[in-house]
Formats: C-alpha cells, structure tokens, sequence
C-alpha cells in the first residue's frame, strides 16, 4: 500500500496534526512508501504516525531505522485524544530485532498491523485528487491564518530563471526563484503564493544551494493554498531567515507569481541569491568571484629536462587509473590535480604523491546536458569560497559544490561554447571561447 509518515516531537495530538509536527513525507521510499531522516538526541522523544496516501487503505508494514545506535520502539498511545468504541475490535502485533552491518546499522525493525473494522468491510476509494495534508512546520503548535500585518513580493518564473532538481522529484528542469524572509518580530506566520500556474512550496533554514537542494529543508508544499499554489507555515524569529524557493508542481513551467506573508509584524522579503556571485558578460571575457592560485616564476628559473607522470599512464581508458583524453587541469593548494577528463565526461582528482589511482570527483555517468551530467569537460577550476568546482564543458559553465551529498551542478553561464579558462588575483574568470562552434 501506499504508505505516508508524519515526525512528531511530544505530544502528539490527533485531534491536531499540525501541533508539534517536525517532518512529512509521501514517496520518498520505494514502491510508494516515505521515507524520513531526522536527527535524534538521548535526552528527546520523537513519534512516528504512519497512515496512508488514500483513505481507508489497510495492509502490513515494516518500520526499518538506520543509524548510528539503536533505537527503541514501542506503540505511543495518546492520552489527549482517546476515542472508546466498543463495536468495532482492533488488533497490533509488534515485533522487534536488531540487526548490524559494519558500515549501517539497523537500528530496529517493527510489524505492524494496521487496525481493521470486524464489523464491515469496506471498499478501498481510489482517486487521483491529491489529498490535502497537514502543512509541515517547525516542531511547534501552528495555527494557519491569513489575518495580520501583510507583507508581499512578486516575481516570476521564466525559461531564462535558474533550475534544479526539486525536492521529492528526481527529475532536473525545474525553474526556481529563491527569497529570503526576515522579520523584526518573532511568531508564527502563514506564506501564501497566488499564481495562475501550479506552484510548489520548499521552505529552507538560513542558507539554500540549488545543487543540494534537501540541505536545510524545512517544509515543502503544493496545494494547501487556493487554485493548485502552495502555502506554507512557518515559526520566523529575528534570530534567523528563512529562504523560500518558488518552484512549479511540474518541470519546464514558467509564469508571474506573487508571495503574500501574513503575520505578527511585517516581513522583509527580498532576493536571494544561492551563491555569492557576481556574472558579467561580454563576447570574450566574463567577470565573477572565484579564488586563485597567484604563481610567481623567477626569471631566471631553469626547469628539469624530464618530467614526472602526476596522472594516468596507464592508457587510454575509463578505469580510475586512466583517462581519456584529459582535457584541462586546475592544481590546488596542496597539489592535489584536479583533471577534466573529456570523452569519460567526468573531472578527476589525483592526490599530491599517489599516482596509481585518481578520484572521480564528479560525472562519469555518461554524457548528456543534465544537471547531474557533463557532455566532454574542457576546463575546471577550483573556487574555494564556495568550496566548490567550476566546470567548463559544451555549451555552458556548471558550478559543483564539492560538499557531500551533492546530485547536481548549478548552471552559471549557458548557451555558450567554452573550452578554457583562468583566473587573476582579483579573482575574475576569463574565458576562452570559440565564436563559431565549426571553428
């Protein structure tokens, strides 16, 4: 069955699915079923609800937690909401093992059996209208409302906006515009987007990358609001900002939209920028923030009659030791080489004194122009601001974050045929281009 699970911290309170809800996930799993991952102290609760997509679903199911110690799991029975019927007999049978790997471990797995009516059986409803959820907020008691000070922005999505890979979707095209909010007053507030296209919701804390796009994922939404657009709920404080990223409920759409906050006080919505970047462009340079390695040759330096291989040697090939054709190279700090390896479409790290294996740093998943993928890599740079790649390949130049958990690159210059570029002191990119792609 289609599975669906809510995060709580205590209480839970059915007669309130928004108090205290932490997390809510559909599909993340396989074969329909969610999939959640949070983070648990010694010293804090946490209830896990699980119900259905579809109403009146009934079926087993298995709880599997993965982490670094075991968790304990038993039935949560909530004293503030307890509703006694006398005609209808349910059943839970629960299990509970332990198993260990040397690398996850399986903290504890439970069965359990979904109560079912004895009295009657009834038909399982099926439909294709998505059902309207509790909105997903901080673990605090939320009352969704649209009175207040009201605050607004507008924007709108067009082929040219910035895309990635949206949260819960697997698929890359998505168009994408980010806010930051800010408020001088802490409480709760109600964020409402009117648009005449099918918007979707995500809700960040502090900081968004669109090339890791669950870092600091609060909340997402779609169709809590009027006519197929998000709305979301969210616990501001002056402390901290929260980024909303405006996005669409299907890939490739674009449209005008507006964000209406609704709230305490008024809040200061403004654009965010996902990285600290500044682009301009002409027919043969472009200028942008990216850190450099400043070489200084004595004039009258004299260089060493062989060189030594740092990479490959191996042959032509796609194996760790190889490349295949290496196209540009970018050399680090610590002499660490960083290889843009052309026909593997892939770039390629080898360590300063070990030269028997390189690295696959990103790519090497076949060519293409998705945003997980690169089509013959020329160039790569290194910007350690942003501790991250600059990749220069056909058509355009991709910025990778070299943090874990990276899917995607982030496109900074499309629609361009670049095959080289470098960096001054001042750390402005110059690139190399052809004007003709025949040339």
């Amino acid at each position: 069955m289609d599975t669906y699970g809510y995060l709580y911290t205590l209480p839970f309170i059915p007669s309130s699915s928004q108090s205290n809800l932490v997390v809510a996930e559909d599909d993340g799993g396989s074969q329909g079923n969610f999939q959640i991952t949070a983070t648990f102290t010694v010293n804090q609760s946490m209830i896990l609800v699980v119900t259905t997509y579809h109403t009146d679903d009934i079926g087993e199911f298995n709880i599997s937690i993965h982490g670094p110690a075991q968790l304990s799991l038993t039935p949560y029975i909530s004293t503030l909401n307890i509703v006694t019927n006398t005609n209808e007999a349910t059943s839970v049978e629960t299990t509970a093992t332990t198993t260990t790997t040397p690398i996850i471990t399986t903290a504890t797995t439970v069965t359990t059996k979904l109560a079912t009516k004895k009295s009657t059986k009834r038909a399982i409803r099926r439909t294709t209208k998505k059902v309207i959820r509790p909105t997903i907020t901080t673990p605090i008691a939320v009352t969704a409302t649209t009175s207040g000070i009201q605050s607004s922005y507008s924007g709108a999505l067009t082929e040219k906006s910035s895309s990635f890979i949206r949260p819960k979707q697997g698929e890359s095209g998505f168009n994408f515009l980010a806010i930051k909010l800010k408020t001088s007053s802490s409480g709760i507030y109600t964020i409402v987007c009117e648009s005449g296209i099918d918007t979707y919701g995500c809700l960040h804390n502090e900081s968004f990358l669109s090339n890791n796009p669950n870092s600091k994922l609060i909340a997402t939404d779609d169709d809590s609001g009027s006519k197929r657009n998000c709305k979301l709920i969210a616990n501001l404080t002056t402390a901290e900002s929260m980024i909303l990223v405006v996005t669409t409920y299907n890939a490739e759409q674009t449209g005008a939209f507006k964000v209406i906050v609704y709230g305490p006080e008024k809040a200061i919505l403004s654009p965010y920028v996902t990285t600290p970047l500044t682009t301009t462009s002409t027919s043969t340079t472009t200028s942008t923030t990216k850190s450099s390695i400043e070489v200084n040759i004595p004039a009258n330096a004299k260089w060493a009659q062989n060189g030594v291989t740092v990479a490959g040697g191996n042959g032509r090939g796609d194996a760790t030791n190889q490349l295949h054709w290496p196209y540009g190279l970018f050399v680090d700090y610590d002499q660490t080489v960083i290889i843009a390896d052309y026909y593997n479409h892939r770039i390629m790290q080898w360590k300063n004194g070990d030269t028997t294996n390189g690295e696959v740093v990103v790519g090497g998943r076949s060519n293409g122009n998705g945003l997980h993928q690169f089509d013959r890599p020329t160039d790569v740079l290194i910007d350690k601001e942003t501790d991250s790649l600059i990749v220069c390949e056909d058509g355009r130049v991709v910025r990778w974050s070299r943090r874990s958990g990276t899917i995607q690159g982030e496109i900074l210059i499309d629609n361009i045929y670049c095959n080289g570029f470098t960096i001054d002191k001042q750390r402005y990119l110059y690139q190399r281009r052809a004007q003709d792609r025949t040339s």
